[in-house]
């Protein structure tokens, strides 16, 4: 076999890969198509059924020590939450942070300060207006009432919420 001849069958044997390839996710893509339309409708009914759970008008997320970073399954309680103040105009959310990250007062008040706003900064990109968010920092000034200072500190770096309407 010549070197054309190799060239040659080289290059079929890519074009056959290739219209296995192609009819392979045409296939695919059609026998999708139909599965796509009914999942979209299933999702419509789980947001219908979303919409119409309570969901907790109050409540705490917790920080690592020195960190002002919302964990991913908090994103997702606060997420709910602005859905519903989107919803809800008249309703209003507190914002109550603190701290016991081992710092002096003026860090504990910072650390607190900066939980507040990372919180008031995520429902603000959510598209929760101003007017709807009170917030508020206190350190380590009160720490958590059930819990131990001695026991478990992880507990008293918090931020509080409480929605109400006004």
């Amino acid at each position: 076999m010549g070197l054309s001849e190799n060239k040659n069958v080289e290059t079929y044997k890519h074009l056959e890969k290739f219209n296995r390839l192609f009819f392979c996710v045409l296939f695919y893509s059609v026998s999708y198509f139909p599965i796509s339309l009914h999942a979209e409708n299933d999702l419509e009914e789980i947001g219908k059924k979303r919409n119409q759970e309570e969901i907790a008008l109050e409540g705490k997320i917790y920080f690592a020590k020195k960190s002002i970073k919302i964990s991913n399954y908090d994103m997702l309680r606060l997420q709910r939450i602005a859905e519903h103040l989107l919803q809800n105009p008249k309703f209003v959310i507190y914002i109550r942070a603190h701290s016991f990250d081992g710092g002096t007062e003026k860090e504990e008040i910072s650390i607190s300060e900066k939980r507040s706003i990372e919180v008031e900064k995520f429902f603000t990109l959510h598209g929760v207006k101003e007017t709807q968010i009170r917030r508020l920092f206190y350190g380590n000034f009160r720490p958590s009432p059930n819990v131990s200072i001695s026991h478990d500190t992880s507990l008293m770096r918090r931020v509080e919420y409480q929605i109400i309407t006004e």
